[in-house]
């Protein structure tokens, strides 16, 4: 689990540069920083092979959230 600080990281760390993988679509972007797996998937998660795997291919447990729900919860844990 990430703490405050180190999710308010992530957010300022948001990435996308261009990347390389088998099982990507061209529209998707992803990127691995520390602790933090970004996927950019405009055609939806639930359609992104990419999303469907990572957990498997990076051999950790993980949780998904979007954009959103990120900003949303570094908001709650401020207030």
């Amino acid at each position: 689990m990430l703490e405050l600080a180190e999710l308010e990281q992530a957010v300022r760390a948001y990435p996308f540069p261009d990347a390389l993988a088998i099982i990507k679509k061209d529209s998707e972007r992803f990127s691995l920083i520390d602790q933090v797996f970004y996927l950019h998937a405009p055609e939806g998660i639930g359609r992104s092979k990419l999303a469907a795997q990572a957990e498997k291919r990076l051999g950790v447990a993980m949780t998904g959230r979007n954009w959103r729900t990120v900003c949303k919860l570094i908001e709650l844990a401020k207030a």
